[in-house]
């Protein structure tokens, strides 16, 4: 009699568990099969997508595919009339997160014809049906010069001082070489930044948020768990996060971008653990999406959860499995960059990156000191598949942050590293705004201080935003250059040295460079001392640089205290 209650116990369990995949207690997760019913179509973007997220797709010429489409509200609705309670939904998953108590209500949603069996955590990706912008009449493409690099006439605002008195927030600026960007006028103005944490505690009333509130640069917030507006009553470890991109207080703290536009999502259960979060997330990252943002900075982590079945392993660290992770993949896919914090596991058994930082396409960002050492807690790398995550660095041990009490503090963690560089990231951006997310992703790698020495708990390094400013060129023609003759002694660097296309208009840098460049023979072929030029097309330019017949040259170049030498090999 034991053994056959046990083996209908069994059976119950195995029923229970077959039925959908519970990622919260008694909150589950349901995938539909399609989006037939939707009333939406993919040739119609505009009545689900802002003009600002629809320019950006035709900008970095990104199709509109069928994970942009909203869900079936007939199949919502078919659920919520079987007695299903809406927690949270995704339409690029195409699911739903349903809150259900009865198991014979679970059981019978289901059996619906619409949805489909489906664990949120895979090694797969679906193909989704695509439609090019570039064939939608309302929105003409001949237009993308509203899109032109903004290298207008470029002065430095104070003649040998900063524009800002950074304060204490200094050194964490000057880390990554940012000043400069802010001098000349690149402090992310137009670029709007999605911020997505626990809490945003008394951003309403704070002084350092002032200059923002003031300027109109806050758009939008939403509370994802509760379904309401109201983001500034909870944790203030997002308050902290947004304090190091848009705080603007004299003397005291500027963060890396003071002049960004501002979403801002509370994702975090502060309550439990729960795989309900990434949902939560991903809907914010949708939401952010749909509205525009150029780039979604994220100071969370995962990996253990209440319901232990959910948690992820080491081994499932390859930028597919978790469902956020895949979704971070998603939002460079659309044209948003993604900058994640590394994760806090460094001094634990983890030690590896926390979910979603394993994602492919991202700025992946562990925590440093003042002097570039990593902290004892930033999480390591690689992945267990052998990609470099993190992949950056920056200040992210005794970081300077807003205080919930309104002066200054302390604050260590990588979740602070992260919005430091992706508030310089946003200023890049604005500077070469055709570049896609994954080429301003590569030029700040590029132009990291171990670019060529990579390692686990760095990656690549600090970046140096000035180097990356100067070169990135749209085209992503960075050229490598190296000794292919003899006797040719060089140190690999990556330099824009080219003359602009004819009739093409070029804009004078405020900076001086000096360039000397020798035949093989020691001959000066050119000595150039003067302000660059900047194109569109070949970045860093200067006019008699074709004056080089083909062969190999030595060169030596000094920019904004930077020195570059090498051998440049020229095959016209």
């Amino acid at each position: 009699m034991k053994k056959k209650i046990l083996v209908i116990l069994l059976a119950i369990l195995a029923v229970k568990i077959s039925l959908a995949q519970e990622i919260a207690p008694d909150i589950y997760w349901i995938s539909f099969t399609d989006k037939i019913n939707s009333p939406h179509n993919i040739r119609k973007p505009q009545t689900f997508l802002s003009e600002r997220s629809v320019l950006r797709r035709i900008k970095y010429d990104i199709p509109i595919d069928s994970t942009d489409l909203p869900l079936s509200p007939k199949y919502v609705k078919r659920i919520k009339d079987m007695g299903g309670e809406i927690v949270a939904h995704s339409k690029w998953l195409n699911g739903i997160a349903v809150k259900v108590k009865d198991e014979v209500i679970l059981k019978n949603i289901k059996e619906l014809s619409f949805v489909k069996n489906e664990n949120l955590k895979k090694d797969y990706l679906n193909n989704n049906k695509t439609f090019l912008l570039s064939e939608l009449e309302n929105y003409n493409t001949d237009n993308r010069n509203i899109w032109d690099n903004p290298y207008v006439k470029l002065k430095q605002t104070k003649t040998g001082k900063s524009f800002y008195n950074y304060g204490f927030a200094k050194d964490q600026i000057e880390q990554l070489n940012g000043i400069l960007l802010h001098d000349l006028n690149y402090k992310a103005q137009n670029i709007l930044m999605a911020v997505v944490d626990a809490g945003f505690y008394n951003v309403d009333k704070l002084s350092s948020f002032r200059k923002m509130r003031e300027e109109n640069r806050l758009l939008a917030c939403s509370d994802i768990p509760e379904q309401d507006t109201v983001v500034f009553d909870a944790s203030y470890h997002g308050m902290k996060v947004l304090s190091t991109i848009v705080g603007e207080l004299e003397d005291t703290i500027v963060g890396t971008a003071p002049k960004a536009s501002i979403l801002l999502y509370r994702t975090e259960d502060s309550e439990s653990e729960n795989m309900i979060e990434e949902i939560y997330w991903i809907k914010a990252a949708e939401a952010a999406d749909s509205i525009g943002a150029d780039i979604i900075s994220t100071s969370l982590g995962y990996k253990d959860y209440d319901i232990k079945k959910n948690s992820y392993k080491v081994s499932d660290l390859n930028g597919i499995k978790s469902p956020m992770s895949r979704a971070v993949n998603m939002c460079a896919h659309k044209g948003m960059l993604p900058v994640m914090s590394a994760g806090n596991t460094g001094w634990g058994l983890w030690q590896r990156v926390t979910i979603p930082a394993d994602a492919d396409t991202l700025l992946s960002v562990a925590a440093v000191t003042r002097s570039g050492f990593c902290g004892s807690f930033s999480a390591k790398g690689p992945t267990p598949d052998g990609r470099l995550r993190p992949n950056v660095a920056a200040r992210g041990v005794s970081a300077i942050v807003q205080s919930p009490e309104g002066g200054i503090t302390y604050a260590n963690g990588t979740s602070f590293a992260c919005p430091v560089l992706a508030g310089m990231t946003a200023c890049l951006l604005q500077a070469h705004n055709k570049l896609s997310p994954n080429q301003i992703i590569r030029s700040i790698e590029k132009n990291s201080s171990q670019y060529y020495n990579p390692e686990g708990s760095k990656g690549y390094g600090i970046p140096d935003f000035v180097k990356a400013l100067i070169f990135s060129a749209p085209d992503n023609s960075v050229a490598e250059y190296t000794a292919t003759c003899p006797n040719c002694i060089t140190k690999k660097k990556s330099i824009l040295l080219n003359s602009p296309k004819e009739r093409e208009k070029t804009y004078e840098l405020p900076f001086n460079i000096s360039l000397k460049c020798t035949d093989l023979a020691g001959q000066t072929i050119i000595n150039f001392h003067g302000k660059p030029k900047y194109s569109s097309s070949k970045g860093l330019s200067i006019d008699n640089w074709n004056m080089l017949n083909a062969g190999c040259y030595k060169f030596e170049l000094e920019i904004i205290g930077n020195h570059f030498f090498g051998i440049y090999i020229n095959s016209k």
